[in-house]
């Protein structure tokens, strides 16, 4: 295996392959691989391997090929015994397909339900291979899953390990002991194993001079840029007040969008010398 740096080719050492990778792909600074038969540390190995620019890292055998990377997430196609799977930097879990055998079109030959193609477009993965169902619905040889999870069960099956769904990976718990509940992670989009992972509201005061016409000025006020990080399919509601004891005011609704986004919201109706900010998720009705 070798590296191209734009001008030479590079050998990547540390591995010994038995046979033939069957696919690669990249997140832009890990690669990854798959093949029946490699070794690693002197260890004959069977799965996907990762390299991230200095070593090799055995990911298991739960993925196979073809291999996609979307976000922190790399799926995998592979034989019979997990059609699809998805691996989150901890474990691998199966989706979308089980496992066993269909029936075709005609209704009197079996064949392994394996995915054999992969094609991710923004956040949706498109599959297909030699299927009948997926999730449960008919689908002949063509499937889809929206790789962005839209309920605390899809969202927790990333996050925690099946062993982990009813003591660090319920709602109410706090897996990463930041004060806030797996709960509020999945509203805010942040990630439960990792304290520094936060849902942030910055703000920029802009001083902006008003006046009747050219050189009259009659005084000043403070334009409040406000920014956060929204993720897809998630909407939001951005609102203020002026007194801690008074009502909440909505500046603006922002709905839901399929990818995620750095979110610019102005408040040019600032006069007030106190003004606390907070932005609500899903959006207000």
């Amino acid at each position: 295996m070798a590296r191209w740096d734009g001008s030479r080719w590079h050998a990547i050492e540390g591995i010994t392959f038995h046979t033939t990778p069957l696919d690669l792909a990249s997140d832009g600074q890990n690669l990854y691989l798959y093949s029946q038969s490699f070794s690693l540390d002197g260890v004959v190995r069977n799965g996907v391997a990762k390299w991230d620019g200095a070593s090799w890292t055995f990911l298991g055998t739960g993925g196979g090929a073809p291999l996609v990377v979307y976000g922190q997430q790399l799926f995998a196609g592979g034989a019979a015994g997990v059609p699809l799977a998805r691996y989150n930097g901890a474990f691998w879990s199966r989706i979308g397909i089980e496992s066993g055998w269909s029936y075709n079109l005609d209704g009197n030959e079996i064949f392994p339900r394996v995915v054999n193609s992969l094609v991710l477009r923004g956040d949706h993965l498109y599959f297909g291979g030699s299927f009948t169902k997926a999730n449960g619905v008919a689908a002949e040889h063509v499937g889809h899953f929206d790789a962005t999870p839209r309920t605390y069960d899809e969202w927790r099956d990333i996050h925690f390990s099946p062993a982990e769904r009813f003591t660090s990976g319920m709602a109410d718990a706090d897996a990463d002991g930041d004060g806030v509940t797996n709960a509020d992670e999945f509203a805010a989009g942040s990630d439960p194993r990792n304290g520094e992972s936060v849902f942030e509201l910055t703000h920029v005061v802009f001083p902006v001079s008003a006046a009747n016409g050219p050189g009259e000025i009659q005084g000043t006020y403070a334009r409040i840029l406000l920014r956060f990080e929204a993720k897809a399919h998630k909407s939001y509601t951005v609102q203020y007040r002026n007194a801690l004891t008074e009502p909440w005011q909505i500046i603006r609704h922002l709905p839901a969008r399929d990818v995620d986004r750095t979110v610019t919201v102005f408040d040019d109706d600032h006069a007030a010398a106190f003004r606390v900010y907070r932005v609500v998720t899903p959006a207000i009705p």
